[in-house]
């Protein structure tokens, strides 16, 4: 989607809880490459979905039974 956008003309928003310092996070875990971003939003509660803050089991942190992740 970043990239469509962005070839497209289009502006490229990203929202973080929080900006870190530079080389502070792995490469493989960054999921948009800076180049496509225009511009960055600090959301400090920023929502996973509509429903919880944060959950390990949809963002991948957390690896198990998908079926007792969803059940949750």
């Amino acid at each position: 989607m970043a990239l469509a956008a962005h070839n497209s003309g289009g502006l490229v928003l990203a929202q973080v809880r929080e900006t870190v310092p530079a080389g502070s996070l792995a490469p493989r875990s960054i999921r948009i490459p800076g180049v496509l971003v225009d511009a960055i939003v600090v959301v400090p509660e920023q929502m996973q979905t509509h429903r919880s803050v944060n959950d390990p089991a949809l963002s991948g942190q957390q690896r198990g039974d998908r079926r007792l992740a969803c059940a949750i």
